[in-house]
């Protein structure tokens, strides 16, 4: 049997693809590429995410998992939100104006959709699937010339706050290429969902009503 992994990172192309080869399925191998997508491809992807798998097993109808971003402070006092911080970033000659801050941050759902993914469909224990993603947030992973394009393109959202700062600058400026990132709090987390699962601590509490299929 032959297969494909498409990532914006070699390292998460690759980790799909080891799993590939020790006999994984397609939903192994997604799940290995996305533990190491977080660190490899923060600028767009992470853990305290969303997203949607399309799953479509041999003879049967295509299943959708949809972990994606609730937004929270429904019904809430708009008096009583945070304000937005505007971030304007520039595609070329075209600007394009961002928000973020507190009030932007929606109720992730990655956590819950790796889960179910895994529950569902998975042949190979998640600690397995996301050992390579820990060891990449321990280790770091060297910012290549795609990714320092984003960080490049990005650099308004990065220096927001300083919690941005302190994770993606290099001392006074934003990572370039050939810097290395690491997430040790990232490494650590990832070995809690993989023992603890995402309904059993409030650091993963998602409604399981928010996976549909």
């Amino acid at each position: 049997m032959n297969g494909v992994v498409a990532a914006g990172h070699p390292l998460t192309a690759d980790a799909g693809a080891q799993i590939l080869r020790a006999g994984g399925n397609a939903v192994d191998a997604a799940l290995a590429a996305m533990a190491v997508s977080f660190v490899a491809e923060p600028q767009l992807t992470g853990l305290g995410a969303g997203g949607f798998m399309l799953v479509a097993e041999p003879g049967e109808a295509p299943a959708l998992l949809d972990f994606f971003v609730s937004t929270s402070g429904l019904g809430a006092d708009p008096a009583r939100r945070a304000p937005l911080v505007a971030a304007e970033v520039l595609f070329g000659t075209v600007a394009q104006v961002f928000h973020v801050g507190p009030s932007s941050c929606g109720v992730y759902g990655t956590p819950a959709g790796m889960c179910e993914a895994h529950r569902r469909y998975a042949t190979m224990p998640l600690a397995e699937l996301i050992a390579c993603g820990a060891r990449h947030a321990r280790e770091g992973v060297e910012v290549n010339a795609q990714q320092a394009y984003i960080f490049h393109l990005l650099a308004p959202l990065f220096e927001a706050s300083d919690e941005a700062r302190e994770k993606y600058w290099v001392g006074d400026r934003v990572a370039r290429e050939g810097d290395v990132l690491g997430n040790p709090e990232l490494a650590t987390t990832l070995g809690r969902l993989a023992a603890e699962g995402a309904f059993d601590d409030c650091v993963f509490a998602v409604q399981r009503s928010s996976l549909l299929s």
